[in-house]
């Protein structure tokens, strides 16, 4: 009988020490699970609360590794909500799977996230890039910092997730609904894989037998279900120079502005060379043919084929306050010159004073004003007519926003330079300092271009200090001498191209680059402090 009994009791503590491994089972801590979620994820996803991490360690830290309804019984308790929200019908430490919890982390949202912080996205991860405070998830829709384990979640899976403050606190689920990444470029498709480009970084997937005559070109891949289900295609391109570009359109010469998808890729094609992602950075305004990517009429991508070639610098020209905008621009030409305004093309005689306003009555474009001889000026007005500007060579640019009209002189880089050398160092000064500064504006002016820091106003620079000052004072001989005698000389620094800052006034002594606050001091090693 005793032998009996003690066979019993070790039947009941092999069947419950079952129960309780049953309760932990297929529950790894570093794996996304349905069935369950960790303590961690729970408490990052309370993190929009009042509470502080070390107030919600108190209460999940020293449970289980994953929730119970225990657990759950006590964070509601703890936020004052049980009296409000209703728990699933199990036992105390039974696990709540993620879709339970996703239902009472929903109404605690409701309760107590007036500010709406918290919000679900559907996104497509395409890869999991570990960082010291966990990963980033890298999405269809942009990266999210995240304290999940680099191999938590899978890629090509379209999750549902929690989002507070631009990181990823939480998982709803794994979504059903298709997801798609846009505006890829195919690089390759070989033995069932195709190989893209995305956001910067290049991918490889596999690829369903049906889509084998897929070639390269910019495209929309359509996941479900962790795989690549649908390829489409943007075949129609269109190509010209840029002109402009900002959130919502990009002005491409000869066919005005554009809408564009908010993000544009830019591809590089050169010849000889891999396919590379770039930016839009590496579009030189106004000095490169591109190709331009169209779907549902909008610019869905660009396509860099070949260099640029540097023939014209943009100037933006700026009000007598200081301003970008004007309430009304006025010009002439002192030679005959062609007014383009969208599609519609008209010649003017010298001497025609044009109130460009009355071009934009009717709708938004862009007015251009060209001399019929590379010698013609044109210049800046009162309503009078009386000129108001020293003459621009080039052509003159004028555009309507909100705010007001902007004035762009489009000028050859060289004719530029002589217009700025005279602005910023008295002709009367001798010679070889006349050159020296000759080539401290060309090398400054060409990263400018580079940079196009004022392209939503079709612009690399503008015509002040800011940048350098520009036809202030007319050039003369010895300023255009200074400029040819020193044709395409800049100055460089690790065989890049040095933006040639310098002053107007010396005290006495130079300083390091530290007084510009650069982004990348190593790269202005040739500014240094010298007394």
């Amino acid at each position: 009988m005793k032998r009996k009994i003690g066979l019993l009791v070790i039947l009941l503590l092999i069947l419950c020490g079952m129960l309780l491994a049953g309760t932990k089972k297929g529950y790894h801590k570093d794996v996304y699970s349905e069935h369950y979620v960790p303590v961690e994820e729970v408490q990052d996803e309370l993190s929009f609360s009042i509470y502080k991490e070390m107030d919600w360690e108190q209460i999940l830290l020293q449970k289980q590794e994953y929730l119970t309804k225990k657990a759950a019984s006590e964070i509601l308790e703890f936020l004052g909500l049980k009296d409000y929200i209703q728990l699933p019908e199990k036992s105390e430490n039974a696990a709540l799977d993620r879709g339970e919890w996703n239902a009472v982390y929903t109404e605690i949202l409701a309760y107590l996230d007036d500010e709406k912080t918290v919000t679900t996205q559907d996104l497509l991860l395409m890869d999991v890039i570990e960082s010291d405070s966990g990963c980033i998830l890298v999405t269809n829709e942009g990266d999210y910092p995240s304290k999940f384990g680099q191999h938590f979640l899978t890629a090509w899976d379209n999750y549902r997730l929690y989002l507070l403050d631009g990181k990823c606190v939480g998982i709803a689920g794994i979504s059903e609904e298709e997801a798609e990444v846009y505006n890829t470029y195919i690089k390759a498709v070989e033995d069932g894989t195709l190989t893209f480009l995305s956001g910067g970084a290049e991918y490889e997937i596999t690829m369903d037998a049906s889509e084998k005559d897929v070639t390269e070109g910019v495209a929309d891949l359509v996941f479900s279900n962790g795989k690549l289900q649908i390829v489409r295609k943007k075949e129609q391109e269109i190509g010209g120079k840029l002109l402009s570009y900002d959130e919502n359109t990009i002005e491409i010469e000869g066919y005005g502005r554009i809408s564009h998808t908010g993000k544009i890729p830019v591809y590089e094609l050169l010849e000889g060379e891999d396919v590379t992602e770039s930016s839009i950075s590496k579009v030189v305004l106004g000095n490169m043919e591109v190709s331009y990517v169209i779907g549902e009429e909008e610019v869905c991508a660009i396509l860099i084929r070949t260099p640029a070639v540097i023939e014209n610098i943009r100037v933006l020209l700026l009000a007598d306050d200081g301003g970008r905008f004007r309430s009304a621009v006025y010009l002439k030409a002192d030679v005959d010159a062609s007014i383009k305004f969208g599609e519609t093309v008209s010649d003017y005689a010298a001497g025609t004073l044009l109130d460009v306003s009355t071009w934009f009555t009717e709708r938004d474009d862009t007015f251009s004003i060209q001399p019929a001889t590379e010698n013609g000026k044109i210049f800046l007005c009162d309503e009078a007519g009386n000129t108001i500007s020293n003459g621009y060579s080039g052509s003159v640019e004028v555009r309507r926003y909100e705010e007001g009209y902007t004035v762009v002189n489009s000028v050859p880089f060289e004719t530029y330079l002589t217009a700025v050398v005279p602005s910023e160092m008295p002709s009367t000064y001798e010679k070889e300092a006349l050159k020296a500064q000759a080539v401290c504006a060309r090398s400054y002016a060409y990263i400018q271009l580079m940079r196009a820091d004022l392209a939503a106003f079709g612009a690399h620079i503008n015509d002040s200090t800011s940048y350098q000052v520009y036809n202030k004072v007319e050039a003369g001989e010895a300023s255009r001498q200074a400029v040819e005698e020193t044709k395409h000389e800049v100055m460089t620094y690790a065989d890049e191209v040095i933006e040639a800052y310098y002053f107007s006034t010396s005290m006495g002594y130079t300083d390091t680059a530290e007084v510009w606050n650069p982004e990348e001091m190593e790269n202005y090693g040739y500014l240094k402090k010298y007394a």
